[in-house]
This record gives structure tokens, C-alpha cells and sequence, in this order.
């Protein structure tokens, strides 16, 4: 399965089939994640919804992220970019309270020879 640039920025997958995320959905089966679609798939198909106009792109997107879960050298890697994503965040955090704003007011120096 190719992966398209979508997939990868969408964090929504678990959340479509209903599966934890984070460390807990990282640890989730192959079965549990065809269970989740299998169950999902009965309460969202579109021929059950014909009144909505949104069932077919909703249906569509739940066999995307099954598709997506159920592959595991794509689930390890959407998994590790998690893992990545939540580091950074937690750096960027810690590095946040040491860090103070410049003022809007504060002139740059724009020059070597300027002062502020």
C-alpha cells in the first residue's frame, strides 16, 4: 500500500474506528483493530444512512484507516512519527518556559554597528 501525504498528517485513524490513541493504541492487535472496523462498519455503512450526505466520504474514510492500521509496517511507522511528534512537543514545552518573548516594541539591530 502506497502512502499518500494525507494519511501521514492525519492522526484521525484510531479516532475513525473508534480505538485508542496514544500509548494504548499503539499496542493494539491486528484482530482488535478488525473487530473495531467490523463493528463500526455495521453502525456507519452508507446504505444504512441514506438520508445523510456525508455517509459515503464517512464509509470511505473507515476502510482508509482500516486499510492503514491493518498494514503493520504502516502502522509501526505512523506509530513511531507519534512518538516523535509527542517528544517534540514535550521539548519544545520545556524549552517554552525558559524561553521569554520579545517585545513587539524592541527594535532589531539591523546593522553591526546599531545598538537597541
Amino acid at each position: 500500500m502506497s502512502v499518500t501525504g494525507q494519511e501521514w498528517h492525519d492522526d484521525g485513524h484510531y479516532e475513525v474506528l473508534r480505538l485508542p490513541f496514544g500509548e494504548e493504541g499503539m499496542a493494539l492487535s491486528v484482530e482488535r483493530i478488525e473487530k473495531a472496523y467490523k463493528t463500526q462498519l455495521r453502525l456507519r455503512h452508507s446504505n444504512k444512512r441514506p438520508g445523510d450526505p456525508n455517509a459515503t466520504t464517512d464509509f470511505q474514510s473507515l476502510a482508509s484507516s482500516y486499510k492503514f492500521l491493518r498494514d503493520e509496517s504502516l502502522h509501526c511507522q505512523f506509530d513511531a512519527r507519534f512518538r516523535g511528534r509527542r517528544k517534540t512537543a514535550a521539548r519544545a514545552a520545556a524549552l517554552g518556559v525558559k524561553r521569554q518573548k520579545v517585545s513587539p516594541t524592541r527594535r532589531l539591530p539591523t546593522k553591526l554597528g546599531d545598538s537597541l
